[in-house]
């Protein structure tokens, strides 16, 4: 494993506690969880169905709140944001990339790439040349105009992974990236991802069981019941 890469921090998670209600019951998903991301690091959640990895996920995603401590991702403090500003880190600063692709059946590549820019102030043209630019980054600019069901799930990936780097984030959050994937697929969607880091300057945090998927991070971190049980920084 890779030695984590020095760099200033790009989010950090402070006392972070997380709960849902199930019926009457409390559930704690996150329990004082400390945690700094790093500019540039391929960063790994490790842990089983349940730790609580895909729950970190999502906060440091903008995609939920936490129930009490801070986060800060890329200076902006989660925690006290309104809709408006957590939605405009999402679209600008933020690439997303799902265990089961995500991706809308009846469009074809190009335009399932082109989708984050159309609330843009852009040109068709220009949405269609930079998504044609981030296919072709991820291997797949002979495949643009092939929907999904046309396509293998490596492929299928490799669109999703376009879709979230056609914007050009900081920062990309993966939720097991490689769950629906066989071995050798795996390995080539893993690769793809160090590369663009390398290429884009990107900062890449993962959640993930998979050993092989662990072994590529720069650094790994266990989940275990909420809490953060090595590696914690």
């Amino acid at each position: 494993m890779a030695s984590p890469i020095a760099g200033l921090p790009i989010a950090v998670v402070t006392a972070v506690t997380k709960e849902y209600r199930l019926g009457q019951q409390l559930v704690s998903a996150l329990r004082g969880v400390d945690l700094t991301v790093y500019q540039g690091e391929f960063l790994a959640l490790a842990g089983s169905s349940g730790s609580g990895k895909t729950t970190l996920l999502n906060l440091l995603g903008c995609l939920d709140t936490p129930t009490s401590g801070t986060i800060e991702v890329l200076g902006v403090k989660t925690m006290g944001a309104s809709d408006t500003e957590a939605a405009h880190l999402r679209a600008n600063k933020l690439g997303f990339v799902f265990q089961n692709f995500n991706l809308i059946p009846v469009l074809s590549a190009v335009e399932n790439v082109e989708y984050p820019l159309l609330k843009r102030h852009m040109t068709a043209r220009d949405r269609r040349e930079r998504a044609m630019q981030a296919l072709a980054r991820v291997g797949l600019a002979e495949r643009m105009m092939h929907r999904p069901d046309e396509l293998s799930g490596g492929q299928r990936q490799r669109v999703a992974i376009a879709r979230a780097i056609v914007h050009d984030p900081a920062l990309v959050i993966a939720d097991e990236p490689t769950a629906a994937l066989d071995k050798k697929t795996a390995l080539e969607i893993l690769d793809l991802l160090a590369e663009l880091r390398s290429q884009m300057g990107l900062t890449v945090v993962m959640a993930s069981h998979d050993p092989l998927a662990l072994s590529k991070a720069s650094r790994v971190v266990e989940v275990s019941d909420g809490m953060l049980v090595k590696g914690q920084s």
